[in-house]
């Protein structure tokens, strides 16, 4: 706290805008540093951000494949006896009725 103001009556004009130039750049020094480092926080967490989101489409993409995957495995093995019986058929039919190349001609 200041305890007494200082009188600038008794200084040359110039020392006073010295004493205002001083402030002024001191200011704006102090301000783009502010402005740089709150800039740089605000970068790292757009960083911080876009990293977890990708990292969370990764996830939510391999559950996806995985679930994909499991659902034709499940179908191909529901079918199974159908293409198993489908496929003794057709061996069945073509021994039985002698299917040969020259007879399809």
């Amino acid at each position: 706290m200041i305890k007494e103001l200082i009188d600038f009556s008794d200084y040359p004009q110039a020392y006073c805008s010295a004493w205002v130039a001083t402030a002024i750049v001191g200011s704006a020094v102090i301000g783009a540093a502010t402005t740089a480092y709150t800039s740089s926080k605000a970068a790292d967490a757009q960083v911080a951000a876009t990293n977890k989101a990708s990292d969370t489409q990764l996830t939510l993409g391999r559950e996806s494949n995985k679930l994909l995957q499991d659902q034709y495995s499940q179908t191909r093995e529901d079918l199974s006896p159908y293409r198993t019986a489908g496929t003794e058929t057709l061996l069945n039919y073509k021994s039985a009725y002698r299917f040969s190349l020259h007879l399809l001609k």
